[in-house]
């Protein structure tokens, strides 16, 4: 599947598509993102973002893969 079979079957933005393909790639299953779209992308699993601080108070050996995309 491409990333315009994913736009157009998923209703979704085409760049959310083609980085969805990107992380699929690369093996990448979880991304910390604010857009919904990618929760309706089938083997990615959207996290929301959080402060720094939060993090740093809730620490944990968790290995969670992520990718970052600055747009």
């Amino acid at each position: 599947m491409g990333a315009l079979d994913l736009y157009t079957e998923k209703n979704i933005d085409y760049i959310d598509a083609f980085n969805a393909l990107i992380l699929r790639d690369k093996g990448i299953e979880e991304l910390y993102s604010y857009d919904p779209h990618f929760d309706r992308i089938d083997g990615l699993t959207r996290l929301e973002p959080v402060s720094y601080t939060h993090l740093r108070a809730h620490e944990t050996n968790c290995n969670i893969s992520y990718a970052v995309f600055c747009l």
